[in-house]
């Protein structure tokens, strides 16, 4: 069997390759997936890279400085192979992101790589319905922009992501897409987003509550409403991170129907 790793020229070029692979396991391959669709389709610069056998892709890598390297899952046999080529073509990548048996050995090439956070990615298919507090839910727009950009960067924080930009910046591509919501009891209490729009599935994420409002189920209705309403959209599946530091984040996406898939984690590749 021969086994290559092969450098793509633009996002499309990848996505007519790689598309029958990341589709096999949707939702454990959301993240790339997404990631990759949003592109435009000729932007230049991104790493984009297939592991293939005989003609079959295994997995995939992607990296957009100066984000993360994201991987799927890489045989092991397969993963000395992929090590090689990224040190070749990006020795000074700042971190990477996959599923942990993947990145623990993938970052062994890079001698000052130490683990920054470690997630947990979650699958809805059947919502369960939480108690619902006082308020309701609008959606966000952008005059909420310069009163949200702190919880975005508070979202950032508590995550543990490796995300360099400021929150205004994190939150922006939600406003102007219209997706994410409020819950609102008097005041704004809470935030919740979602992204990466792939064929059958979407992603929760941005979920936030500024420490004065939390512990009330604020975050859990509008977790639940978000979800519920892509549901009622056609989608089959919604799914979520968490940081497993953050066990009350994980109980309160059980409590509405979140079951774990599989870890992932993040190493940072530089020196602490």
């Amino acid at each position: 069997m021969t086994l290559t790793v092969v450098r793509h020229d633009d996002p499309a070029a990848l996505l007519r390759r790689a598309r029958p692979f990341l589709l096999r396991d949707e939702p454990e391959t959301s993240l790339i997936l997404g990631v990759a669709q949003n592109l435009a389709p000729d932007r230049p610069g991104p790493l984009l890279l297939t592991v293939e056998r005989d003609d079959e892709v295994r997995a995939v890598a992607l990296h957009i400085a100066p984000h993360s390297l994201l991987v799927t899952d890489v045989a092991p046999e397969d993963r000395a192979a992929l090590r090689t080529t990224l040190l070749e073509l990006v020795p000074d990548l700042p971190s990477m992101t996959g599923p942990m048996a993947t990145v623990d050995a993938l970052r062994t090439g890079w001698p000052q790589a130490h683990a920054t956070v470690h997630m947990r990615l979650h699958k809805l298919e059947r919502l369960i319905e939480p108690p619902v507090p006082p308020g309701q839910v609008r959606l966000a727009t952008p005059a909420d922009a310069d009163a949200l950009a702190p919880w975005a960067q508070g979202f950032t924080k508590d995550s543990g992501s490796d995300d360099p930009r400021p929150g205004a910046e994190v939150l922006a591509p939600y406003l102007d897409n219209g997706t994410l919501y409020l819950w609102e009891d008097g005041q704004a209490r809470c935030m919740v987003g979602w992204s990466r729009d792939t064929p059958n599935g979407a992603s929760i994420s941005l979920v936030y509550t500024p420490p004065a409002h939390r512990g009330r189920g604020y975050a859990t209705a509008l977790a639940a409403h978000v979800s519920r309403l892509l549901l009622s959209r056609g989608k089959r599946f919604c799914v979520l991170f968490t940081n497993l530091a953050n066990p009350t984040a994980n109980a309160i996406y059980a409590r509405i129907g979140y079951e774990p898939l599989s870890d992932h984690s993040t190493w940072s590749l530089r020196a602490p």
